[in-house]
């Protein structure tokens, strides 16, 4: 079962931590990856890495992040039966920080506990630094949707920068994730154990998806409010980074870093993900087409369509 555990790991991750409304839109936080304007932005020669940061009071009544310095690592006691846990990758909060932290995991557990249904458009920027000389990179534009229903339905589709070619897809039938392979132009069928279903999206790959609360994702990750990379802080506008507590959560992703927003309503921007393989995806979300408990999805959405299923040889795994 671990691989369908961790199937998608890095494409989920990216909607839960995030929040936002402002009046900046997402593209123009990652379009430009040389002003530091993504976060965790690759620049040429040089990977951005978080920064710790101390906290100020901001005008909308939460702490603001002021960059500090510093990058150590501090061990953190293994608690018996719950599993290796990864060393604190960043200074101990303070309490105030920390305070400010869990404002803000509250502000995203409050909407995401009341989502029945949501809908995203994104838009996916891949940096890829080449092994031969960190000073070249490639950057791959893709657009794709996110279809979320509670509490364990949900479809996430990649395509090519031309909206036809498909790149990436996965389906969730409260039953079964189906992982589209599409150079094999295969359709692998995943069925969940009995215990997850009813909750594969929350308790699954990514907890702080849909449904999660402030406790649970603190559980799994160690998260810490963080300053933008412009340094410039936004009313309304707030930035986390998240790191995974165990190993078997790491083997995908390194860390993420996340925009939400709290007004006009609460909203995810984007999210960046620092992948092991030295890849990095940035997810961008378009603002005005997100519908939160606006939709009624067909029962079909979240099983492979007939004609999919005629071009795409379906392998069922095991029950």
């Amino acid at each position: 079962m671990d691989q369908v555990l961790y199937i998608q790991k890095s494409t989920l991750v990216m909607i839960l931590l995030l929040i936002f409304s402002g009046t900046v839109s997402a593209q123009q936080y990652y379009r430009n990856q040389e002003t530091g304007m993504v976060p965790g932005a690759v620049s040429k020669g040089n990977v951005q890495e978080g920064r710790p940061s101390q906290i100020r009071q901001g005008n909308a009544g939460l702490p603001v992040p002021i960059n500090s310095g510093g990058n150590v690592r501090h061990p953190v006691p293994v608690t018996p039966g719950e599993g290796a846990v990864r060393p604190l990758p960043f200074p101990p909060p303070t309490p105030q920080q920390q305070a400010a932290t869990n404002q803000i995991l509250k502000i995203w557990e409050k909407f995401s506990t009341e989502v029945n249904t949501f809908e995203a458009d994104f838009t996916r920027y891949r940096y890829i630094i080449s092994f031969e000389n960190v000073n070249e990179m490639q950057t791959i534009k893709e657009v794709g949707k996110l279809h979320y229903a509670s509490p364990d339905r949900g479809a996430f589709i990649v395509m090519g920068e031309d909206g036809k070619t498909p790149v990436e897809k996965w389906i969730c039938d409260g039953e079964s994730i189906y992982e589209y392979k599409y150079r094999q132009n295969e359709i692998e069928r995943h069925f969940l154990p009995a215990e997850m279903r009813g909750k594969a999206i929350t308790s699954g790959p990514l907890p702080f998806l849909f449904g999660a609360t402030s406790a649970e994702l603190q559980k799994r990750y160690y998260i810490r409010q963080i300053a933008p990379p412009d340094g410039k802080v936004r009313q309304g506008m707030y930035w986390l980074e998240a790191w995974p507590k165990m190993e078997e959560d790491a083997a995908d992703f390194k860390r993420a870093e996340i925009i939400i927003v709290d007004r006009p309503d609460v909203r995810p921007l984007g999210i960046k993900l620092h992948k092991t393989n030295s890849e990095q995806h940035s997810y961008a979300f378009n603002m005005k087409e997100i519908k939160v408990n606006k939709l009624r999805f067909f029962p079909e959405t979240w099983k492979p369509s007939m004609g999919e299923l005629r071009k795409m040889k379906l392998i069922e795994g095991e029950r």
